[in-house]
């Protein structure tokens, strides 16, 4: 995919991914997350939105790792990793949107670009000091 005048332009790339049946985890993550690393601009971020994927035999598949794996080989830098309730609102309350097959949440992945002149060590440790200070304020 080539989106034409935005390359690098993006400060979050907000996206979400799953397997199509019969897919492994690694089987189109390295193209996928070419993707977003060429829509983000340096320093920025992309958060990727996981949901649980089952086998054909029901084994519940790895994916938020195989994500990881694939981004973090592209250049990215893994900031956080969260869990969204997937959920209805209605009036003031919060209504489960899953049924028995589905699970009631998903994987949130938070990952940074490195700026041009940054190598992946120190993206990591100015992100660490990042979250440090958000815990200590």
């Amino acid at each position: 995919m080539r989106v034409s005048g935005i390359q690098e332009q993006a400060d979050l790339v907000l996206t979400s991914t799953r397997l199509s049946a019969g897919l492994s985890p690694d089987s189109d993550l390295d193209g996928t997350v070419r993707v977003w690393t060429g829509l983000v601009r340096p320093g920025g971020h992309v958060a990727v939105v996981v949901r649980a994927h089952r086998s054909q035999d029901g084994e519940l598949v790895d994916i938020p790792t195989a994500v990881i794996r694939a981004a973090v080989a592209a250049g990215l830098v893994p900031v956080d990793r969260c869990v969204a309730l997937v959920a209805r609102i209605r009036g003031t309350r919060v209504l489960r949107h899953t049924s028995r097959d589905q699970v009631a949440h998903r994987t949130v992945l938070v990952f940074k670009a490195a700026e041009r002149h940054e190598s992946q060590a120190e993206v990591a440790v100015s992100t660490q000091s990042e979250q440090l200070t958000r815990v200590v304020a």
